[in-house]
């Protein structure tokens, strides 16, 4: 997964994810515990992140709107693990397991 834009976009910050599946299985949905930080390292919103079907060895792009919120105040976003990941109708650790993080931008991707 990885942070690829931040754009304020009609008082909010979207941030636009890049989701790479290398699992070798399908994961027909993904819901993630995000938590934002300010510059300060101070925490100011959790919310989950649904970024739906990822198939396997395709990439997908996924944005999230933080409302009231400018592109500029945001210092981190954490992955604080998955609240689902369904693989096959079934709930599954393999999002958690293989979760890798970057970011492109000046803000940093934790997890």
């Amino acid at each position: 997964m990885e942070l690829n834009e931040a754009q304020d976009v009609g008082g909010a910050c979207r941030l636009t994810f890049l989701v790479r599946n290398g699992t070798g299985q399908s994961i027909d949905k993904g819901v993630f515990e995000t938590v934002i930080f300010d510059k300060s390292g101070g925490v100011v919103s959790l919310s989950l992140f649904d970024f739906r079907a990822l198939p396997a060895d395709r990439p997908r792009v996924r944005q999230f709107e933080l409302p009231n919120r400018t592109c500029d105040s945001v210092g981190q976003v954490l992955i604080n693990g998955a609240n689902s990941c369904l693989v096959n109708g079934t709930e599954s650790d393999i999002c958690d397991g293989a979760l890798s993080l970057g970011s492109r931008l000046s803000v940093e991707l934790l997890g």
